[in-house]
């Protein structure tokens, strides 16, 4: 199994494990295994196309070049915070239920979206650096948390 695989395939156990830790009510588990989901998702893309992925800053800028490239940045930026939200509630047990419930829909649903935009990722260093700078100009950066 290839890293990139790997990475799906973990992504796609979290995500079913943010599920099951909700319905056993342990709030903190599935707040970070959300995270994690949308986390290794954004690694494995980032490794398809020989970009850097080795921080938290690489996964936020990683996310916001994909999520660029959907039918609706702004919604899916929100998607984006919403998780970042949850990665800070495994840390700080702040968050009420019904905001981990909407996360863990966020999560599935940001996932979903950049899914559908994975073939117009730019592949190589150089044009995720030229994505990067036309994200910034933009402003559809992620909402952090």
């Amino acid at each position: 199994m290839t890293t990139t695989t790997r990475h799906r395939a973990i992504s796609d156990r979290f995500l079913d494990q943010a599920e099951l830790e909700f319905d056993r009510e342990d709030f903190l588990q599935a707040s970070e295994k959300a995270w994690g989901a949308v986390s290794h998702y954004v690694k494995a893309v980032a490794k398809e196309n020989d970009w850097p992925h080795q921080s938290h800053k690489n996964t936020e800028d990683n996310s916001a070049i994909i999520v660029s490239l959907t039918d609706d940045p702004e919604r899916n930026n929100e998607r984006f915070g919403v998780v970042q939200a949850l990665h800070h509630n495994f840390y700080n047990d702040d968050l009420p239920e019904s905001t981990v419930r909407a996360g863990l829909r966020a999560a599935r649903e940001l996932i979903a979206e950049m899914e559908k935009v994975e073939s117009r990722v730019p592949s190589g260093v150089a044009a995720r650096r030229r994505a990067r700078r036309e994200v910034r100009a933009n402003a559809t950066r992620p909402i952090r948390s």
